[in-house]
C-alpha cells in the first residue's frame, strides 16, 4: 500500500495544492508529485543573498474577509498563520505623461473615472454596473439572471463591448487597462474573461505578508499533516489508463503509484497527448484541443535596486492604443518597440522581502516565445537584458545606476519551469474566439481524470487557481459519497 492513494495530483501549483489539502481534510490520502524543487509553481519564490523575490504573484483579490482564499485557509484551521496586505491603490497607470492612482473597488473606480472624465461619466458608470454584475456572477457560477447577457457578450471582444461608447480617448484605455493580466489586446480579449477579472478585485487587491510562498508552504504542510504525501522532483511520464478508469502514474525514474483519481495541474496539451496517448481521447475533445492556442509569453526581469520609491504595482503604457500584436508584444529587435510595462515591486509593502534601502522588483513584458527565442539565439539573453534595461531607464531615470542585481526570464525560462507548451503564462489564449475552452474540464473523458489549473475556462491569477482547486475537490468528494 506504501504507493497507493486515494487522489494523486499531477504538479503542486496552487490550485492543485488547494484541492490537495481540502481532500486531504475530507480523509483522503493524498499524493502530489512535482517537477521542480520547490512547491507552488507560479505561486513561489526565490533568493539571490538577502533578496527575495516572487517569481509571478502580483496581487491578488479574494484575500479579505469570505473571499475564496481567505475562506480556504480558515477552512483548513490555517487563518492564523496567513496575513495578507491590502493594496491601495491597486495599480498606478501611467499613459504617456498622463497618471491614474487605480482602486479595486469598481464602484470607487467608477467615481474616479467620473472625476477624471466628465464628459464620460454615465457611460463609465454603465459600463462599471454592468462589469461588476455579470463578473460576480461568473465567479461563483451564478447565471441564473444574466444568462442572456452572457451569451451576448461572448461573441464580442472587449474591444468592441467598449467601442463608441466614449468621448475622451482616455477613458477606454484606463477602464481596459488591466488587460496585461489576460495577455492579449482588448480587439481579441474575451468580455467575459475581463469582466470576472475586474470583478475578482472588487472586493479588494492583496500581497501576502512574506511573499507568496508562505502561502503554497501551508497547503503543501498540510496535506503531508494528512496522512497525504508531496514529492518534489518527481516528473510525472505518464498516465496509467487501462481504456475504462485511470489507474495510477509513473515517474521519470519507472517509480509507479496507483491511484484511481487523478487531478492534473498541469499544461492540459502535455497531459492529454504525452502523458496520456491521445487515441484515447474522444474525436471531438482532440480536434477541440488541437484548435485551441496557448496564451503569449512574457520576458521578466527581476532586479535589486538601491531605491525605495516604487508603489507596489505600476503599469507603464505608451500613449496610444495596443490594439494589435506588433504594438501589444515586445520585440528586442524592433528599435522603435514600445510595448506596455508591468513592474511590481512588493518590497513596498513588506519590507522582509530585502535589506534596509533596497527594494525588489520583477519587470514584465510580453511576447511572443519564438520572437524571443531567435533573438536570443542570435544575440544572446544578456543582449535581451540590456535592451530591457534600457527600455525600462527611460521610463524611470536612473534605474540603471540604482541597480544591485538583476536577472532576466525569457519564454524558454519559463517553459522550462513551468513546463507550459512555449512558456505560456495564462493558460489558454483568453480572446473571445476560443469558444470550445468552454469544454476544457474540471471533468474529462477520461474517467477519473480531472483538471484543477488556469488551463480551465475563466480561471486567471491565484484567485483563479484557488477556485479552480475548491471547484475540482467538491467534485471528487460528491463522487465518493
Amino acid at each position: 500500500m506504501k504507493n497507493t492513494y486515494d487522489t494523486i495530483i499531477i504538479g503542486a501549483g496552487f490550485a492543485g495544492l488547494t484541492a490537495g489539502a481540502l481532500l486531504a481534510q475530507a480523509g483522503q490520502r493524498v499524493l502530489v508529485l512535482e517537477q521542480h524543487s520547490v512547491v507552488g509553481g507560479c505561486v513561489s519564490m526565490f533568493k539571490r543573498g538577502k533578496f527575495n523575490f516572487d517569481a509571478a504573484v502580483h496581487l491578488i483579490g479574494g484575500c479579505g474577509p469570505g473571499g475564496p482564499i481567505s475562506s480556504l485557509y480558515q477552512q483548513l484551521g490555517l487563518g492564523e498563520q496567513m496575513e495578507f496586505i491590502e493594496i491601495d491603490p491597486m495599480y498606478h497607470l501611467r499613459i504617456g505623461e498622463s497618471q491614474y492612482e487605480i482602486p479595486a473597488n469598481l464602484d470607487l473606480f467608477a467615481q474616479r473615472m467620473g472625476e477624471w472624465f466628465p464628459e464620460d461619466r454615465e457611460a463609465v458608470y454603465e459600463v462599471i454596473q454592468e462589469i461588476k454584475t455579470i463578473g460576480q456572477a461568473l465567479l461563483v457560477g451564478d447565471l441564473e439572471q444574466v444568462g442572456p447577457r452572457v451569451q451576448q457578450l461572448s461573441m464580442q471582444s472587449f474591444g468592441e463591448y467598449l467601442a463608441g461608447r466614449f468621448q475622451n480617448p482616455h477613458t477606454s484605455l484606463v477602464l481596459s487597462s488591466l488587460h496585461p493580466y489576460a495577455g492579449v489586446p482588448i480587439k481579441q480579449l474575451s468580455t467575459l474573461f475581463m469582466f470576472s477579472m475586474m470583478a475578482s478585485y472588487h472586493h479588494g487587491a492583496y500581497y501576502p505578508r512574506g511573499g507568496s510562498q508562505k502561502m503554497s508552504q501551508l497547503l503543501s504542510q498540510y496535506i503531508c499533516q494528512n496522512a497525504g504525501n508531496v514529492r518534489l522532483r518527481k516528473k510525472v511520464e505518464r498516465i496509467i489508463y487501462d481504456g475504462n478508469r485511470v489507474k495510477g502514474v509513473i515517474d521519470q525514474h519507472g517509480n509507479r503509484y496507483e491511484g484511481q483519481t487523478i487531478i492534473a495541474n498541469a499544461d492540459l496539451m502535455t497531459t492529454m497527448t504525452k502523458l496520456l496517448d491521445e487515441k484515447v481521447l474522444p474525436d471531438e475533445y482532440r480536434q477541440g484541443l488541437r484548435r485551441l492556442k496557448p496564451s503569449h509569453s512574457a520576458v521578466i526581469l527581476y532586479a535589486a535596486i538601491k531605491n525605495t520609491e516604487l508603489p507596489h504595482e505600476l503599469f507603464l503604457f505608451p500613449n496610444h492604443p495596443l490594439d494589435d500584436d506588433k504594438k501589444y508584444l515586445y520585440d528586442p529587435s524592433d528599435v522603435d518597440s514600445d510595448p506596455f510595462m508591468l513592474i511590481c515591486c512588493p518590497s513596498a509593502v513588506d519590507s522582509s522581502l530585502a535589506p534596509e534601502g533596497h527594494s525588489v522588483l520583477s519587470c514584465m513584458v510580453i511576447a511572443d516565445y519564438q520572437t524571443i527565442e531567435e533573438d536570443r539565439k542570435a544575440h544572446g539573453k544578456e543582449a535581451i537584458a540590456e535592451k530591457i534595461l534600457q527600455l525600462i531607464d527611460t521610463k524611470i531615470p536612473n534605474f540603471k545606476k540604482q541597480l544591485v542585481h538583476y536577472e532576466l526570464a525569457t519564454p524558454s525560462t519559463i517553459e522550462r519551469y513551468t513546463k507550459n507548451q512555449k512558456g505560456a503564462i495564462y493558460g489558454w489564449m483568453k480572446s473571445y474566439d476560443q469558444p470550445w475552452i468552454d469544454a476544457m474540464g474540471p471533468v474529462t473523458p477520461i474517467n477519473g481524470l480531472y483538471l484543477a489549473s488556469h488551463w480551465l475556462p475563466n480561471i486567471h491569477g491565484v484567485i483563479g487557481a484557488c477556485i479552480a482547486g475548491q471547484m475540482v475537490a467538491q467534485i471528487i468528494r460528491q463522487e465518493n459519497v
